[in-house]
């Protein structure tokens, strides 16, 4: 329950009977504006402050009151829009999360890793050696033939053979998973 706010000091009675009769006129014109009885209340009580420290209303304030309760609604509405548009953009320029905070995302980057993980520990050594030095070390093959000391050719079939061993471990643990 909201009360009527009252002006403080000698002025109040002659405030109170001056503005009294027009707040739930001001109340429901607010209320219309705003879709929302709390919001309401404050604008009037903005209102009424305003009027309070002004002190130049009229006997028959209703009018000058309901208009500025009107007035005063509108602007809220036109900041609460302008805040919110704002909000947007600022939110489409800076995500403040990423998939790495996404937890189902994290589950599944830790269970293809393990079956990679997996499918690279079955492979032949020497396969093995091939597909880490030209995937983890990212060494084009002429540098991996250099390392490992073997032809061009025979780092391509190694690398080769290793992919459609990998290929296949991985498409029977996901037919596997589902």
């Amino acid at each position: 329950m909201h009360c009527v706010p009252t002006a403080v000091g000698a002025r109040s009675s002659t405030f109170d009977r001056t503005v009294a009769p027009h707040v739930g006129r001001m109340l429901a014109r607010s209320q219309r504006r705003l879709k929302s009885d709390d919001v309401a209340w404050d604008v009037v009580q903005e209102t009424l402050a305003h009027a309070a420290v002004d002190a130049r209303l009229p006997e028959d304030a209703g009018g000058v009151l309901t208009h500025l309760v009107g007035l005063r609604a509108l602007a809220r509405l036109r900041a609460d829009r302008r805040r919110t548009f704002h909000e947007q953009c600022a939110c489409a320029l800076c995500l403040e999360s990423s998939d790495r905070d996404d937890p189902a995302a994290n589950v599944i980057a830790d269970e293809t890793k393990r079956s990679v993980d997996v499918a690279l520990a079955r492979l032949p050594a020497q396969a093995r050696d091939a597909m880490l030095l030209r995937h983890r070390d990212e060494l084009p093959y002429e540098e991996i033939a250099r390392r490992l000391a073997i032809p061009l050719g025979t780092v391509r079939s190694r690398l080769a053979r290793a992919r459609d061993l990998m290929r296949a471990a991985l498409e029977d643990r996901c037919s596997l998973a589902s």
